[in-house]
C-alpha cells in the first residue's frame, strides 16, 4: 500500500463476506479491501478540508496551488465565481499578461456590487451586527440597483440607509445616529435623503415593500443603561415603566408622549428614574443626550410629559412616594 492510504472504517466486503479493514487511496479516490484487494468504491469525493499551507517558494514563483475560492454569492452573476489568468509554467508573464490586461478592460457587471457589499459589511462590523442584517441589507441594495430608481445618490449613503432599514426589518435596535456614525465616507444629511428616497420607491411598488417592524423603547434600555453605567435596578424599573407607558390597553393613548420617538421615550424614562432612584444612578441630561443621541431639548420635553403621570408609571418598589410626587412639580 502507498503511504497516502489510511484506515478509514471496517465493513463487510462482498467478496470476503466478513468485516475487513478498508483503506482509502487519496491519489485515486478508491476504497480498497485489505483482505482481497477488491476496489469497493472508485473515484470517491474527498470531503476533507481544502485548505492547505504553502511555503514561501510559492510566493517567489508566483504559483497559486490553492484550489479554493470565495463562497458562492447568489446576488452576483454566476454566483460570484470567476477565473484568473495565471503566469506561464516558467514563471514569466508571457501571453498571460496581455490576456490579463484585456480581461481587466472588460467591464465587470458586478464590480460596483462587490464594492457596495464590502461597504455594507464594514458598516455592519462597526455596529456589531450579525450576518442576517448584512444579508438583508445586501439583498435590498441589489434590488435598488436593479430597479434603477435611485440615481445620483452617494453610494455610501445608500449603503448606510439599507443597513438602517435592514436593522428595522430584523428588529435590531440601532438608532439612525448610530448607523450614521458607523461610516466616515458620508454624512447624516445624505444618508437621510437616501433613506427617504428608498422609502418613496417602496411606496411606488417598484421594489418589495419592507414590513419594517416597530422598534419599541424597551429595546434601547439595556444598551443605554449599560453605556451610562447605571444599576440593574434602574434598568429593571425602566423596562417596567416603558411597558406601562406604551401599553395600548391603558388610557395613555391620548397622553402627550403618545407617538413620540421610542428613543426619546427611553432617554426620558432613564432621566426621570435617575432623579428618584439611588444617588449613584444620578445622571445629568447632557450626558444622557450624548449617549442616546437625543437632543437635550427633546429629552427634557419628553421628560416633562412623563412627569405628568409619574405616580402611575414609576414602579412602587423603586422609589418612595414623596420622591415620585416631587416630579409633578418639575
Amino acid at each position: 500500500m502507498q503511504s497516502s492510504e489510511r484506515l478509514r472504517f471496517e465493513q463487510s466486503c462482498r467478496e470476503c463476506l466478513v468485516p475487513q479493514p478498508i483503506v482509502e487511496d487519496h491519489s485515486s479516490g478508491d476504497l480498497i479491501c485489505t483482505g482481497c484487494g477488491l476496489v469497493l468504491e472508485a473515484r470517491g469525493i474527498d470531503e476533507t478540508s481544502e485548505w492547505r499551507t504553502f511555503g514561501n517558494s510559492d510566493k517567489e514563483t508566483g504559483a497559486d496551488p490553492n484550489r479554493v475560492g470565495g463562497p458562492v454569492n447568489a446576488l452576483l452573476s454566476g454566483g460570484g465565481l470567476g477565473g484568473k489568468i495565471g503566469k506561464a509554467d516558467d514563471g514569466t508573464a508571457g501571453i498571460g499578461a496581455a490576456l490579463s490586461r484585456a480581461a481587466a478592460r472588460v467591464d465587470n457587471p458586478d464590480r460596483q456590487l462587490i464594492v457596495a457589499f464590502r461597504g455594507i459589511t464594514s458598516i455592519c462590523d462597526n455596529l456589531g451586527l450579525d450576518s442576517s442584517v448584512k444579508d438583508r441589507a445586501c439583498e435590498l441594495y441589489k434590488r435598488i440597483i436593479d430597479s434603477k430608481s435611485i440615481k445620483g445618490r452617494n453610494p455610501q449613503a445608500v449603503q448606510a440607509a439599507t443597513v438602517y432599514i435592514a436593522c428595522r426589518q430584523e428588529e435590531k435596535a440601532k438608532t439612525f445616529k448610530e448607523v450614521c456614525g458607523a461610516t466616515s465616507s458620508t454624512n447624516k444629511t445624505e444618508i437621510g435623503r437616501a433613506y427617504k428616497a428608498i422609502v418613496k420607491v417602496f411606496d411606488r411598488g417598484t421594489l418589495f415593500k419592507p414590513q419594517a417592524h416597530t422598534i419599541h423603547a424597551d429595546q434601547y434600555i439595556v444598551r443605554f443603561c449599560h453605556n451610562l453605567g447605571l444599576s440593574h435596578d434602574l434598568q429593571k424599573a425602566a423596562r417596567q415603566t416603558i411597558e406601562v407607558v406604551t401599553d395600548p390597553m391603558r388610557s395613555f393613548s391620548k397622553s402627550p408622549w403618545y407617538g413620540k420617538s421610542p428613543i426619546s421615550i427611553a432617554a426620558a424614562v432613564i432621566y426621570m428614574l435617575s432623579l428618584v432612584g439611588s444617588p449613584n444612578d444620578r445622571c445629568m441630561p447632557d450626558r444622557i443626550a450624548l449617549i442616546t443621541g437625543v437632543a437635550e431639548v427633546t429629552l427634557m420635553a419628553s421628560y416633562r410629559d412623563l412627569c405628568t403621570a409619574s405616580e402611575e408609571i414609576v414602579p412602587s418598589w423603586y422609589s418612595t412616594p414623596e420622591k415620585v410626587k416631587s416630579l409633578l412639580h418639575a
